[in-house]
């Protein structure tokens, strides 16, 4: 999920001498081999390899005998590269973020944009999860409502009204709580219909904060198809 992705990466950037694996938290105090790496990390004797292949441990050495020794500044690599493969981050992408040669100013300008632009991304995917989250709860209100009474309007309103608030700004929550409350007992009593929730930008710009708008139309969107 990309909440652990993250903080693994911020764990590998912020406290290198400690390293994340899905199951695992783990010191390096020594070199590794690349079975030992696979072991500790889950990913394939032949996925590294790839990754060797490619150039995205372009530090990593070998032993007397040509076998890959690992180091803790490789592992910290391979770990961040995991985390960005994880997240559909290209590999052209990971592999210049990477290189150490011709270290300038201008290849960290390169590298801060291309890490902007995927923070965005993941900010987005973030967002999608969010409301898919929401609309599984719905469904899981309203089929555990059917359950109970086949002629049941519930559609988990509660945890509706509950998320969206949570994405107001802090002055307007109660305000919002009332306002979406009263909405859900006009759908429940048929005195509006859920496409009400398409003609709400008003609101939106009112009560959400602007970094949550994408998500706040998103969930309205789903809203609107609300069979009561």
């Amino acid at each position: 999920m990309p909440y652990f992705i993250l903080l693994k990466v911020l764990d590998n950037i912020l406290n290198p001498e400690v390293h994340f694996s899905a199951n695992h938290v783990f010191k390096f105090p020594m070199k590794k081999t690349i079975l030992q790496v696979s072991q500790i990390t889950g990913l394939s004797i032949a996925t590294i390899r790839y990754y060797d292949h490619l150039g995205l441990l372009p530090d990593l050495k070998r032993n007397a005998s040509g076998y890959r020794i690992f180091t803790q500044e490789d592992m910290s690599n391979l770990e961040l590269i995991r985390c960005f493969r994880a997240v559909k981050i290209p590999i052209k992408q990971i592999k210049s973020m990477v290189e150490t040669e011709q270290l300038t100013g201008k290849v960290f300008e390169k590298r801060l944009q291309t890490l902007s632009q995927q923070e965005q991304k993941l900010r987005e995917y973030r967002d999608d999860i969010e409301v898919a989250l929401l609309a599984i709860k719905i469904k899981i209100a309203r089929y555990s409502a059917l359950t109970k009474d086949t002629n049941s309007y519930d559609h988990g309103e509660e945890h509706i009204v509950n998320y969206l608030v949570e994405l107001t700004k802090k002055n307007y929550q109660s305000e919002a709580h009332k306002w979406l409350s009263g909405l859900f007992s006009d759908l429940m009593n048929k005195n509006v219909k859920p496409n009400i929730f398409l003609k709400k930008d008003k609101y939106i710009n009112l009560y959400f904060k602007k970094e949550n708008t994408n998500t706040v139309l998103a969930c309205f969107k789903l809203l609107s198809n609300l069979k009561y």
